[in-house]
Order: C-alpha cells, then sequence, then structure tokens
C-alpha cells in the first residue's frame, strides 16, 4: 500500500506540476496557459472528482486503481508525444483535460483508501502519517522531474514518469491490495 501511495498520486503530479512550463516553452501564450489550466482545469477537476465518486462506488478499488493508473500513463504519454508535435488548440485542451481528470480520479481513489488503510482507533493519525508521506512523495517526485527535465529534457522526463505509472499500475495489478 505505501509504494501505491508515494508513487501513484506523486507521478501524476509532477507531470500535472510541469505542464504549464512545458505548454509555455512549446510556444503557447501564458495568458492561454493560465485560462486552461488554471481556469478551465479547475472546474473540470471538481466535476472529475463529482465523477469519481460515482465510479468508486461501481467498481472494486484495485479495478478502479487499475483504470485511473492508466489513464494517468495515458495522459503522461500524451504530454511525451507533444514534445515532438505543433500544439493547436485542440492539442492544448486535451492534454490539459486528460491530466486533470486523472489527477482528480487519482487523488479521490488514494485519499478514499488513505482512509480504509486507516486503523479504526487510529483514524486520525493514520490518516494524517499517510497524507504527509503522500505529500513529501509528490513534492521529492516533483523537484526530480524538475532535475529531469533540466538535464534531459521534457521528452525524457514524461517518458521516465509515464514508465514509472505503467510500473505502479503493474504493481496493483501483480499484487491487489
Amino acid at each position: 500500500w505505501l509504494f501505491i501511495l508515494c508513487f501513484y498520486v506523486g507521478i501524476i503530479a509532477a507531470a500535472w506540476a510541469f505542464l504549464k512550463p512545458f505548454l509555455i516553452f512549446k510556444g503557447i501564450n501564458a495568458d492561454k496557459v493560465a485560462f486552461y489550466v488554471g481556469i478551465y482545469g479547475s472546474v473540470l477537476g471538481a466535476l472529475a472528482s463529482f465523477a469519481a465518486i460515482k465510479i468508486n462506488n461501481i467498481f472494486s478499488k484495485r479495478t478502479i486503481l487499475i483504470i485511473f493508473g492508466s489513464l494517468n500513463s495515458a495522459a503522461i504519454l500524451m504530454l511525451y508525444f507533444m514534445v515532438g508535435a505543433d500544439i493547436n488548440d485542440f492539442l492544448l485542451i486535451a492534454s490539459v483535460s486528460l491530466c486533470v481528470i486523472s489527477m482528480s480520479f487519482s487523488t479521490s481513489v488514494i485519499f478514499a483508501l488513505m482512509m480504509e488503510f486507516s486503523r479504526k482507533n487510529l483514524r486520525g493519525s493514520d490518516y494524517a502519517l499517510q497524507s504527509a508521506l503522500r505529500l513529501i512523495f509528490r513534492t521529492v517526485s516533483v523537484v526530480i522531474c524538475g532535475i529531469l527535465i533540466t538535464n534531459f529534457g521534457y521528452g525524457f522526463a514524461f517518458l521516465a514518469l509515464s514508465i514509472l505509472m505503467i510500473l505502479a499500475v503493474w504493481a496493483v495489478w501483480a499484487r491487489p491490495i
């Protein structure tokens, strides 16, 4: 569980953190990036969180982790393939949408599982420890992604993140929680 807790959201969070500078690096106007990632992304993320609640009630947690993790992988791979592409409005909206939906879905399932993995008599402290661990790894993954981008470029960093996400999905598939 701790492996999933650390890697699952941390990886997509690193991709999300660098979406804005990546789009600006690709020549998209900063105001357009701010609107689509900030305003549009926030509204879509909120709607996706509501949808995730419904989806969480339909499937098992393992199935949800595999589906949402696969969506994370697709979002990061889309960014990888965009490195060499000209970005038009369709790609801009599609990439922001896929990233924010996968981030919202993943965060919602992880928060639900954090409560399930908290002992009844220690729910507050167990949840707090898991939350702190998730935040620490999320922060570390963003820093490592920044180092990869600085030294090897966006393409390498997005490819590395997608491989890590695929490994996290495989871990869920190979050893159910």
